[in-house]
């Protein structure tokens, strides 16, 4: 089995063994998506996913405007009910492999003779918690009217070397941040002068 999904969040705590018969008793597959690939039909229901290559976002649109609400990189686990965000969806922002789960399955009667299934539906939910939790950090970025203040907050949580990495381009931190590109560069050449990052 990858190690990608021994190690899983979604796995946490779980042998190979246990995982191999979570994964028989609920409907999973693998799934390849091309980049720039929007997952229409896997953004609806409950889903839950590992990314075992590439990149995946979770994304809005808005007034024809893209916005990244989370970034699921190689290794990242996640749980999300698409019912409840029904103007998201997930887009391949890589060529991406992912280990896909219809967590539906796991709650049905007939699923509960399955013996795994108790520590399973605890690892879903702590990642669905973690999920809202981070959806509530994003909901602060964006309620922030100054693009210094949407900087400011995403420092707070990905530290000022991450404004710099080549791990995020410019045009993507403006997508995760809610704001125009330009207006960034420019907020963050002022903050550079003034010698804050």
């Amino acid at each position: 089995m990858d190690e990608i999904i021994l190690k899983s969040e979604l796995f946490y705590g779980l042998e190979e063994s246990t995982i191999e018969h979570i994964l028989s008793c609920i409907d999973n597959k693998i799934l390849n998506f091309t980049k720039d690939e929007y997952l229409y039909d896997f953004s609806e229901g409950f889903k839950a996913g590992i990314v075992l290559n590439g990149r995946i976002d979770l994304l809005t649109i808005d007034n024809d405007r893209e916005i990244i609400d989370r970034i699921y990189n190689i290794s990242d686990s996640f749980s999300i009910n698409f019912s409840s965000l029904t103007d998201r969806f997930m887009v391949a922002k890589k060529d991406s492999k992912v280990l896909v789960l219809d967590i539906s399955k796991i709650f049905e009667k007939n699923k509960k003779s399955c013996s795994s299934r108790p520590i399973f539906m605890e690892n879903i939910i702590k990642l669905y918690n973690e999920q809202i939790s981070y959806l509530t950090y994003k909901l602060d970025i964006y309620s922030k009217p100054k693009i210094r203040e949407k900087i400011n907050k995403y420092i707070d949580r990905y530290g000022k070397d991450s404004l710099f990495s080549n791990k995020l381009s410019r045009e993507d931190l403006a997508k995760f941040l809610a704001c125009n590109r330009p207006a960034l560069s420019r907020e963050l050449s002022l903050m550079k002068k003034e010698g804050l990052i």
